[in-house]
């Protein structure tokens, strides 16, 4: 073998080498990076999950509060429309 042919073929040689690190090193962090998006998204939807039971009882309330209130509003609004209709200028009418 030629001199010059066993140069070109150690330099592909190392080459190889070195793509052949540099690809693994690739897919390592690859898999490091779905291993940690993983453990984020499941920390997230634990804390969403946690924060959702710990944060429902005063949202029940709030909907009770709100349920009640718009129940009074309609208890006003029957007592109103069973009050019979005085004008509004009956008064004014007895001045003239």
């Amino acid at each position: 073998m030629p001199k010059d042919e066993k140069e070109l073929l150690e330099e592909t040689y190392k080459l190889s080498e070195e793509n052949n690190s540099i690809l693994r090193k690739m897919r390592r962090s690859v898999i490091y990076d779905r291993i940690f998006r993983i453990i984020y998204w499941l920390i997230a939807l634990g804390l969403a999950t946690s924060l959702y039971y710990f944060i429902q009882p005063y949202t029940d309330k709030i909907v009770d509060v709100y349920k009640t209130v718009m129940t009074s509003i309609q208890k006003l609004k029957s007592v109103s429309d069973s009050i019979p209709n005085v004008p509004n200028n009956s008064g004014v009418d007895v001045v003239k």
